[in-house]
């Protein structure tokens, strides 16, 4: 599955949420579980969008974590 096709998805969840929660309230049993639906949706997501940003950006954040740490020493 594709970023764009789990973002449709996390809309298409979120909107079945607030539907479900208008109707029934925020504690009843389905609107809970529409919850859980949509947090693994949203893990998924992040984790796809994570994955995406590859490791040269990764590395660069660190380096710059790095650098600020020996210059706020310095």
């Amino acid at each position: 599955m594709d970023i764009r096709t789990v973002s449709r998805l996390i809309e298409c969840r979120r909107t079945e949420l607030n539907t479900l929660a208008n109707i029934y309230g925020i504690g009843d049993q389905r609107v809970l579980e529409k919850s859980v639906q949509l947090d693994h949706i949203m893990n998924v997501y992040i984790r796809k969008k994570g994955s995406q940003q590859g490791m040269k950006q990764r590395f660069n954040i660190d380096h710059n974590r790095i650098i600020n740490t020996s210059t706020q020493h310095a």
